[in-house]
């Protein structure tokens, strides 16, 4: 009698590993969804930070850019006030 019980207890463990495992897999696609987006979020703030660098790098030139627009205005101002 022993030896029939056997089998079918098998029989469920079986099952209930694949259902483990079918949990399991589904946590590790949502890790990995997780995973997915924080890398995109760390992604976005290495290109803003890089931004940044870039501006702070690039500030006297576009200092300085931003000074020969207002004088140009200025100037293009003061024709326009001889103009008149």
């Amino acid at each position: 009698m022993e030896r029939h019980v056997l089998p079918p207890a098998k029989h469920q463990q079986q099952q209930q590993q694949q259902q483990q495992q079918q949990q399991q897999q589904e946590k590790q696609q949502q890790q990995q969804q997780q995973q997915q987006q924080q890398q995109q979020q760390q992604q976005q703030q290495q290109q803003q930070e890089k931004q940044q660098l870039m501006l702070e790098i690039d500030r006297p030139s576009s200092w300085v850019k931003q000074v020969r627009q207002q004088q140009q205005q200025q100037q293009q101002q003061e024709q326009q006030q001889q103009w008149e």
